[in-house]
């Protein structure tokens, strides 16, 4: 564990006990539904000298897309940022997605989902599975990937499903199969029939009833999360679905649905009450057949490569460039070096 590390974690502990607002879990949804409605984060100063940046709106949402003055890899990566569901992108996403492009020369979308509880899944997969659409209208055969940290990479997950190419030209809608109409020979799948590249996934939330017997021990090392609080957080998210859906914790999806998705990257630090289900994800894609490699850093707290001045941040951020550079179909699963962090 580096140095910084080792200070970072007690410190993010005593901010989150002294901060935490309201100090009752009982209290949060009430606190949560009488709000002001929160608003993201904007594109910081120096990641705009960098990027040209455009902005749209899609249906009541914003979108965001960035993409570098220089070194642009023609890669495109739709980016769902975190925040339990209920609080809204801040400057760490900033941080954490410059880091990302600086090192693939991606093009990244970051679409400004509708939070709970004035919001809930049944509200924001429309929205994303149009997102999609254009982007890989616009991408016009360019890889195309999905990346998400903490919460929404459930929502990240399902995308890959949703948009899994199906026998007959068809695709994954809400994770069952669409038999679609067969296409003449030489034909254009229709934008948004094309499967995703990859998936990218930081620390995700998985289960959003952390049922999991270890997370209990988990949150006494945690520096960030109370798994009480997620939960209000993950069934205000749910609405009228049960919190066990595969749309709200893919965790739970019937096996076969992950057949035939694309590779998967997972970045999860080992002081986290997401480990047990990242680790347990990683076993399930595996006997799908999926090519998924997960990087646990034993010290790492939730989230952190959102933090590039870490040193495992910046192994983390140079490791999912390197799979965002590679061609499609070179994914393949390599060997980690005695020096890196634990694979599983």
């Amino acid at each position: 564990m580096s140095a910084v590390m080792r200070v970072m974690g007690p410190v993010l502990r005593v901010r989150r006990m002294v901060g935490e607002r309201p100090r009752r879990v009982e209290e949060l949804e009430r606190m949560l539904r009488g709000r002001v409605y929160p608003e993201s984060a904007e594109v910081p100063r120096g990641l705009r000298q960098r990027c040209h940046v455009r902005e749209e709106t899609v249906g009541a949402y914003r979108v965001i897309t960035l993409t570098p003055r220089e070194g642009a890899s023609g890669v495109r990566v739709v980016h769902i940022p975190g925040g339990s569901y209920v609080h809204p992108l801040v400057v760490q996403h900033w941080w954490l997605l410059g880091a990302v492009m600086a090192a693939s020369g991606a093009t990244v979308t970051v679409p400004l989902y509708g939070l709970a509880p004035e919001f809930t899944v049944d509200d924001v997969l429309p929205f994303l599975d149009e997102v999609r659409r254009r982007v890989f209208a616009e991408a016009e055969g360019a890889p195309v990937f999905f990346s998400g940290d903490s919460a929404v990479g459930a929502l990240a997950l399902r995308q890959a499903v949703r948009a899994r190419p199906r026998p007959g030209g068809g695709r994954a809608v809400e994770g069952r199969p669409d038999p679609g109409t067969p296409q003449a020979p030489g034909a254009q799948p229709a934008p948004g029939a094309q499967g995703v590249a990859g998936v990218v996934l930081v620390a995700p939330w998985l289960d959003a009833g952390l049922g999991d017997a270890r997370v209990g021990e988990l949150a006494r090392r945690d520096a960030m999360l109370d798994p009480a609080r997620l939960r209000v957080c993950g069934r205000l998210w749910a609405g009228k679905r049960d919190v066990r859906d595969p749309e709200v914790s893919p965790l739970f999806a019937e096996p076969d649905e992950f057949t035939g998705l694309p590779p998967v990257r997972i970045v999860q630090g080992g002081r986290d009450v997401m480990l047990p289900d990242t680790q347990m994800l990683s076993r399930i894609l595996r006997r799908a057949g999926v090519d998924v490699e997960t990087r646990v850093y034993p010290d790492g707290f939730h989230n952190f490569p959102a933090v590039p001045v870490l040193p495992e941040s910046r192994d983390a951020i140079a490791w999912i460039g390197d799979f965002l550079r590679r061609p499609v179909g070179s994914h393949e699963t390599r060997g980690v070096a005695p020096s890196a962090p634990a694979k599983s």
